[in-house]
């Protein structure tokens, strides 16, 4: 019984500091350092291993003792319920709209992915990494491939980070347009200079390089123009005058104006010429 008593005391200790850490350092965090960490595992084997002994140690399936029997017996299956939710199942989020069905869903957890090539060979890789503030050296990966062997570590964690555009000397141009083509509602695209993205029926590029299946934009001469193979429509974000731009011509593309044709709505945002 006193190795019981140590062992409950050791498991409120450890589930009252997962959430004092999830609250200060988040989710990820708390599943690193405790709930997902073997020595948690183990601690969860050992009350179970316990509880087990002591029922019969102490005879708790009398009927004497069946008070104290049921509160065991009631502990192994919510230990037993926490091992299958451990290593068993997954958590995750399903959108489902409602009259439509889904068959995929997006993980909790996250993972790092590695992609090698060496000619005609190709080898993948996928693993859990529970990377957080505590934990930023949390990921090793070993990969061999064409007889040479590959190592992946994490070296750095950054919280909330995300990509920032910065103007540097001789940098190449970047463009940030909101679009939307009426059934995806407004998406933010980024897009570097000699890149395309796709934006369900439209595609949309941004380069020297013409594509004529695409909204073209272009950065030449210190201009930045656009050109369609239908006819354009702009409207004023400022209370100007609207126009419509004739097809299969280059026209200024302008921040603070909306463009539409054929289902495709565009708005620069931003330009960086570098």
């Amino acid at each position: 019984m006193q190795s019981m008593g140590i062992l409950i005391l050791i498991f409120a200790a450890s589930i009252g500091t997962a959430t004092l850490i999830e609250n200060d350092f988040g989710n990820t965090a708390s599943k690193a350092v405790v709930y997902n960490h073997t020595w948690f595992n183990i601690l969860l084997l050992l009350l179970a291993i316990n509880l087990i002994v002591n029922i019969f140690r102490y005879k708790m399936y009398r009927r004497q003792k069946i008070t104290i029997f049921t509160f065991h017996v009631a502990f192994l299956v919510i230990l037993l319920g926490s091992a299958i939710t451990r290593f068993i199942s997954y958590e995750g989020v399903m959108h489902i709209r409602q009259g439509e069905t889904a068959n995929s869903m997006l993980s909790d957890q996250a993972f790092v992915s590695v992609v090698l090539n060496s000619g005609s060979e190709t080898v993948r890789s996928s693993e859990v990494a529970n990377i957080s503030v505590l934990t930023p050296l949390n990921y090793s990966n070993k990969i061999s491939i064409d007889g040479k062997d590959f190592k992946f570590k994490s070296v750095k964690y950054i919280p909330n980070a995300r990509e920032i555009i910065a103007e540097v000397k001789d940098g190449k141009p970047y463009m940030v347009i909101v679009a939307s083509d009426g059934r995806s509602g407004r998406q933010t695209f980024y897009f570097e200079n000699e890149s395309s993205r796709q934006l369900g029926a439209h595609k949309i590029n941004f380069g020297k390089a013409f594509d004529s299946t695409a909204t073209n934009m272009r950065y030449t001469n210190g201009l930045l123009e656009i050109y369609h193979t239908d006819t354009l429509i702009t409207i004023s974000m400022t209370g100007g005058d609207n126009d419509t731009l004739t097809p299969f011509t280059w026209h200024p593309f302008e921040m603070k104006k909306l463009y539409q044709t054929s289902g495709l709505n565009i708005v620069l945002t931003n330009f960086y010429p570098s």
